[in-house]
């Protein structure tokens, strides 16, 4: 089965990288790409054309919330998960509002994330 494409958005290069490598621990999965603020996830999404955008929420420029709201209106099949250091509610209630795919605290992402895998996973048709 053809692997699960991730774009990874966020403006730190380390969470970056650390993600990046926690993804190709998980089999069926594939990091295609990067992006280092929303516009350029915006951007990258529409050129790759990812199955799965982790997007943090606070960046410079287009934050994670907004971009992930272009998202998924202009590509409705790609999954966005927010990711995020921040533990406040509102932030959650917005991924809610804004019918975002998932949710994952920077904090525990290492527990949290095959969790949050085998969930998107299940609905992404192929």
């Amino acid at each position: 089965m053809k692997p699960l494409t991730v774009l990874i958005a966020d403006d730190d290069a380390d969470f970056r990288a650390g993600l990046s490598e926690l993804l190709r621990r998980e089999s069926g999965l594939k990091v295609i790409g990067y992006a280092k603020d929303g516009l350029d996830a915006v951007s990258k999404t529409q050129r790759l054309n990812p199955d799965i955008v982790f997007m943090d929420i606070v960046m410079p420029g287009l934050d994670g919330v907004g971009a992930a709201s272009q998202i998924r209106k202009r590509w409705p099949s790609t999954k966005v998960v927010l990711v995020t250091i921040h533990n406040e509610k509102t932030y959650r209630r917005l991924a809610v509002q804004s019918k975002i795919d998932g949710f994952i605290h920077k904090g525990s992402i290492v527990q949290d994330l095959p969790k949050a895998l085998e969930k998107i996973a299940s609905r992404i048709s192929r």
